[in-house]
């Protein structure tokens, strides 16, 4: 009987192992639909595709930051939008003329300034965030006809 426990114990562990893992590589490998929701509380548009996300929300505690940048078709920018504008716009010094600002956090810099340098800004704002302190988003013109959406939640 104590090898049977000790092989189900044992069991358990290792399944608990893999199934932290496999959270772990998602949380912070994962360039995926599902964790640009995760970390901006939105819901993305069947076209959003080329998905890079940044950022260390997989702390889940103290201050922490995500940024994600994705394209999607250009007939799905208002819907997409509208779900930022629903929720109360915040108007503070959270950015500037040129854009996003973020104090502190120079990787998160470098990743927008990379992502924003070839495309014009068409619309940007500020609003409530269902998972983080606050949602700063940008939409922007990509190519062939493709509209680039800008997402950075903080938590402070």
């Amino acid at each position: 009987m104590k090898t049977y426990l000790k092989h189900l114990l044992l069991f358990c562990v290792v399944i608990s192992v893999l199934i932290f893992s496999v959270w772990v590589y998602f949380i912070l490998f994962s360039q995926s639909a599902w964790r640009v929701q995760w970390e901006h509380g939105v819901r993305l548009p069947a076209s959003a595709s080329r998905i890079e996300c940044r950022g260390d929300a997989w702390r889940l505690f103290l201050d922490r930051s995500a940024l994600s940048r994705f394209e999607i078709d250009s007939d799905e920018k208002d819907a997409f939008v509208q779900q930022l504008l629903s929720r109360r716009q915040i108007d503070r010094e959270g950015y500037s003329a040129n854009g996003l600002l973020v104090p502190g956090n120079d990787g998160i810099q470098y990743h927008y300034r990379r992502w924003v340098e070839p495309s014009p800004l068409l619309q940007r704002g500020m609003c409530e965030s269902d998972t983080g302190d606050w949602l700063y988003w940008e939409v922007r013109l990509g190519l062939s006809k493709k509209i680039v959406i800008i997402l950075y939640t903080d938590w402070n």
